[in-house]
């Protein structure tokens, strides 16, 4: 939601070359048929908006996507990136996290595919050598609570880096991913 459909076609194919040089050109035969990527650049997409009563509640955008996915055959992943262009409300309110949850939970459930959503971590993640955790996700712990699966994304300390025999000034080459949270399997 944050990128126009000109930089998504740039970024697939920069990720797809990537991938044939690296010898996984087999696994991308058919991924146009396979891979739907919607841009919505000044569109309204909240499944989640607070109602004049101050509750939140579920939008029709849900809907919209469900009969979408019903035109799909073999529909595996949904991903919503970023959530906050996805949920309304406010984002430290427990409650209203829940609401979103809950409509990223029915589209899980009627379609059958894994949904992901990509979220902003919180400051804090952004001090040096941090080892962000559950609670490195921007805004309510609701969010994370309510989530089967967490990974967060973040720079290699100094310390990692070292391991793994990488100067310092080479650690923005890098990226470490951390799985913080998994309801379904030992981390």
């Amino acid at each position: 939601a944050e990128d126009d459909n000109d930089e998504i076609h740039r970024r697939i194919k920069r990720i797809t070359d990537h991938l044939k040089l690296e010898g996984h050109g087999a696994a991308l035969q058919g991924i146009e048929d396979r891979l739907r990527i919607f841009s919505t650049i000044g569109v309204d997409t909240l499944l989640t908006r607070r109602e004049s009563s101050g509750e939140v509640t579920r939008t029709g955008i849900t809907e919209r996507i469900l009969k979408m996915a019903e035109q799909l055959t073999d529909l595996r992943l949904i991903v919503f990136d970023p959530a906050s262009r996805f949920r309304g409300g406010e984002e430290n309110s427990n409650e209203d996290a829940t609401r979103f949850v809950e409509a990223l939970e029915t589209l899980a459930k009627q379609t059958g595919a894994t949904v992901m959503i990509a979220h902003h971590t919180n400051k804090t993640s952004y001090i040096p050598d941090y080892e962000p955790g559950q609670g490195a996700s921007r805004g309510a712990s609701a969010l994370t609570d309510g989530l089967r699966w967490q990974m967060n994304l973040g720079r290699l300390s100094a310390e990692q880096l070292k391991s793994i025999g990488v100067p310092k000034e080479h650690g923005g080459r890098y990226v470490a991913a951390t799985v913080t949270k998994t309801n379904y399997s030992s981390i």
